[in-house]
C-alpha cells in the first residue's frame, strides 16, 4: 500500500461592504512581488462574497486586491498568509483576516501598526499648528512615539523571527530599527538557521 501525502488547503472565505455595489468585481490573491498569472487566483464577487481555494505548497505572505486599482479607495487592500486551513476575511475600508494562526499574527500586528501610526500623524499634525514651548513638548512626544513604534516592530519580528510573519515585518520595518536591534535580530535568525 502506497503512502500518501496529505495535501494541504486554505480556503479563504470573504466579504465585502454590505451595499453589494462590488458585485461582479474581480479579486486577486497574489504574491507581494512577482505576481504573474500562474502565480495567482482570482475570485469574482456575487451577493457580497467570494472564495479563494488553493493547495499550499509554501507558506507565503500574499495580497487580496481588487482588480481595478481605483477600488482600492473603497477597499483596503488585505494581506494574507498562505498557510493550510479556513480564513475568514473581509474587505472594506479597514479589511482584516482571521481564522489561522499566522494570520491571526499577522492581524494583531497590522492593528497595533495602525494605532501606534495613528498617534504619530496625531502628533505631527498637531506639531504642525503649535508653537514655543508646546512645540517643543509635541516634539519630545513624537520623538518618544517614534521609539515606541521601533521597539514594538522590534519585539514582534524577534517573537516572530522563524516564521513568514516575522520575516515579512521585519523586511517592511527594518528602516525603523536600530543598528544594534538589526544585528541582533540578524544574528537571531542566522543561528536559527543553523
Amino acid at each position: 500500500m502506497a503512502c500518501h501525502e496529505k495535501e494541504e488547503h486554505l480556503t479563504i472565505d470573504g466579504t465585502l461592504r454590505t451595499d453589494r455595489s462590488f458585485d461582479g468585481e474581480i479579486l486577486y490573491l497574489m504574491p507581494m512581488s512577482g505576481a504573474t498569472p500562474e502565480n495567482r487566483d482570482s475570485a469574482i464577487v456575487k451577493d457580497g462574497r467570494f472564495t479563494f481555494y488553493r493547495k499550499v505548497d509554501s507558506t507565503d505572505v500574499c495580497i487580496i486586491r481588487a482588480k481595478n486599482f481605483a477600488q482600492s479607495y473603497f477597499l483596503q487592500p488585505l494581506l494574507v498568509v498562505t498557510e493550510p486551513g479556513v480564513l475568514e476575511v473581509r474587505l472594506d475600508s479597514a479589511s482584516y483576516a482571521k481564522g489561522t494562526p499566522l494570520n491571526d499574527i499577522l492581524q494583531e500586528w497590522k492593528e497595533y501598526k495602525f494605532l501606534l501610526d495613528k498617534e504619530e500623524y496625531t502628533l505631527r499634525q498637531q506639531i504642525r499648528k503649535a508653537k514655543g514651548a508646546d512645540k517643543a513638548e509635541l516634539e519630545r512626544q513624537l520623538v518618544k512615539q517614534k521609539d515606541k513604534i521601533s521597539d514594538y516592530n522590534y519585539t514582534f519580528v524577534k517573537k516572530n523571527i522563524k516564521n513568514p510573519v516575522g520575516q515579512f515585518v521585519y523586511k517592511q520595518m527594518k528602516i525603523l530599527l536600530t543598528p544594534e536591534q538589526i544585528q541582533e535580530l540578524e544574528h537571531k535568525d542566522n543561528a536559527d538557521k543553523r
